[in-house]
């Protein structure tokens, strides 16, 4: 076999003779290959010629990449009147390969553009097998589109210009159909969509160097289908099943075509959170879902989407539009949130007891009226029993803020005890009753103990510690203004809280917690707090009467919706004659004060008030 050595000097003078019958316009250096296509990280050996000349041989040669002379360590003699260089290509983008003379003789120096020769190298990437092939066939109409779309990973060396050609083949049948590009996907058109039969889809890549291919994809026509999503949803309540519905849908393509299965997905509206219907829950091929287990006289939001029945095959449909149906009302399943607004009549020195409540938690439909039962303790005999009817709208029964209903107003004395019992109605029945009771004032249970509230992170917090020897069921937090009354509740064990309305700032609001015996009222524990505080927005009001050596200077409180805050201290300026003079007064001062002046009757005092608040906790 013929060595490679002895292969390139034949190639070499082959070059030579075809170059010396060009003519006299030739050159006396020659590169091989001529304009070479090289692979970045890999080693390329070029050879320089000497032809049609005595006047240098090899050792006179020299290489320059660009403008860089390389090393003579990379170089090889090949014979008198050839030399090999191999250099390492190790950056993207064209640059020029230099073979040059030394300036050896006279002839070279006047001939010097005759020892100058170059190629330019084309540099690429190692061209990589295609990988990660993924295609898709979607619908149209009533029928599957032919056109086939692929994508595949695009090359982690990515160049400007188009250095390799991918070619997407699909074949079936003893048909193949094919699309080229220069980027990492594709679409080819097929004559329509082979239904039922199996497709062959690879990548095939190629640049200047070699070729390479994609892994195929082998697999039945039906496992690249997407289709369109389930058509005309609907949803019907029944009235005798309030805690379901039922949806319909119609499907997007014939079964002759491919069958189905079924995604379903439902949310209360107002919630961004789906609840997915476990897909071994749905039987395939069906156009009908029941979903149970929700929660009555709530509007639900429901969507449905498809794919190939075949396990792993095709893609998921989108989801279909949206469809929604209220359940239809149930029967309350939770007692109605009872609670008392307790004032003293000053006339009759009795206190006043409102009974208020909110609509059961678990309303479950529109409440109409509330029951309500007012019972005396010393015979335990019902005095009083009424229904108080209520106008709900269904926008009311949705909403998470919850009205508030006032039941009744009764006055008691200190000696008395009652006991109220309320139930909540709608269209289907009666809630759970809830119970109330206040004992007479000499009796009542004990409060809790170092209540603490302050302001932090944007809400009202509060700390207390449960009353000693009581035993307590549960806790009711009340926070009142001029403009705002709520209450909420809190378990047994619990020792801290943050208040969960939507309280307003600059407001002050009494809050009081509020210990539960099984139903009867303990006494409160108060306090006074805002959630958060600013100067007032004016002065206390002031008038003064002047004396021969004093002044007597009065003032009003500056209003509360006015004071934004704790008021602490007062700082009081005035002047006698041209001497100006301040006093800085604690809030517990009364409302009147005596500035005493060793002056003159003539002189004239005038007063002006600073008021200070106390900082947020």
């Amino acid at each position: 076999m013929m060595s490679a050595r002895v292969f390139q000097l034949l190639v070499l003078a082959c070059l030579a003779a075809a170059l010396r019958a060009g003519g006299e316009n030739y050159y006396h250096l020659m590169i091989t290959p001529q304009s070479p296509v090289v692979e970045i990280g890999t080693n390329f050996t070029a050879t320089c010629m000497i032809i049609n000349t005595a006047e240098a041989t090899a050792d006179d040669l020299f290489w320059n990449l660009s403008k860089t002379t390389i090393p003579k360590e990379q170089y090889t003699k090949v014979n008198r009147s050839a030399l090999n260089v191999t250099i390492t290509v190790t950056s993207a983008g064209i640059e020029w390969l230099f073979c040059l003379c030394k300036k050896v003789s006279p002839y070279v120096v006047l001939n010097d553009g005759k020892f100058i020769h170059g190629i330019q190298l084309s540099k690429v990437y190692r061209l990589e097998k295609p990988e990660n092939l993924s295609c898709i066939a979607v619908q149209e109409k009533t029928y599957i589109s032919p056109y086939i779309s692929c994508t595949w990973g695009a090359a982690r060396h990515q160049s400007t210009h188009c250095s390799a050609t991918y070619t997407l083949h699909v074949k079936f049948s003893s048909q193949t159909f094919k699309n080229s590009t220069c980027g990492n996907s594709a679409r080819v058109r097929l004559d329509t969509f082979p239904n039922h039969m199996t497709l062959e889809i690879w990548v095939e890549a190629e640049d200047k160097l070699r070729t390479v291919e994609s892994d195929h994809l082998k697999e039945d026509a039906g496992w690249f289908v997407k289709t369109n999503p389930p058509s005309d949803v609907k949803i019907f309540s029944e009235k005798s099943f309030p805690t379901s519905l039922l949806i319909n849908w119609t499907q997007p393509i014939a079964k002759e075509y491919l069958r189905l299965m079924y995604d379903v997905r439902f949310r209360p509206t107002g919630s961004q959170n789906w609840t997915y219907v476990p897909l071994e829950d749905i039987a395939k091929d069906i156009q009908s879902f029941r979903l149970q287990d929700l929660r009555p006289y709530t509007v639900y939001v429901t969507q449905v989407r498809c794919k190939n029945a075949v396990e792993g095959h095709g893609y998921w449909s989108n989801w279909s539009t949206s469809a929604t149906k209220r359940t239809p009302e149930d029967r309350p399943t939770s007692k109605p949130d009872l609670w008392m607004i307790v004032t003293k009549d000053d006339v009759t020195n009795q206190q006043q007891v409102q009974f208020v409540c909110k609509d059961p938690v678990f309303a479950n439909g529109r409440i109409t009226s509330f029951d309500m039962k007012i019972q005396a303790q010393k015979d335990k005999v019902t005095n009083e029993s009424k229904s108080i009817p209520v106008n709900r709208s269904e926008a009311d029964s949705s909403s998470s803020q919850r009205k508030i209903t006032v039941l009744e107003q009764i006055h008691l004395t200190d000696r008395e005890t009652v006991k109220v019992h309320v139930t909540a109605i709608n269209s289907v029945g009666k809630s759970p009753e809830a119970s109330l009771g206040l004992r007479q004032k000499t009796h009542a249970f004990a409060p809790v103990e170092e209540l603490k509230v302050v302001s932090r992170e944007g809400q009202l917090w509060l700390e207390w510690k449960p009353p000693s020897n009581a035993h307590v069921s549960e806790y009711v937090v009340e926070w009142v203004s001029d403009a705002q009354m709520d209450w909420q509740r809190e378990n047994r064990n619990a020792r801290h809280t943050a208040i969960k309305g939507n309280l307003m700032k600059f407001v002050c609001y009494s809050v009081s917690v509020y210990p539960i015996y099984s139903g009867w009222v303990g006494k409160p524990a108060s306090a006074e707090a805002y959630l958060e505080q600013g100067a007032p927005l004016e002065a206390p009001s002031v008038n003064c009467k002047q004396g021969r050596n004093e002044a007597k200077l009065g003032w009003e409180e500056v209003p509360r919706h006015k004071s934004r805050g704790f008021i602490t201290n007062y700082t009081i300026f005035y002047t006698s004659g041209t001497e100006k003079r301040s006093m800085y007064l604690s809030h517990s001062v009364l409302n009147t004060l005596y500035v005493v002046c060793s002056c003159q009757s003539y002189l004239l005092i005038s007063a002006l008030f600073l008021c200070r608040r106390i900082s947020s906790s």
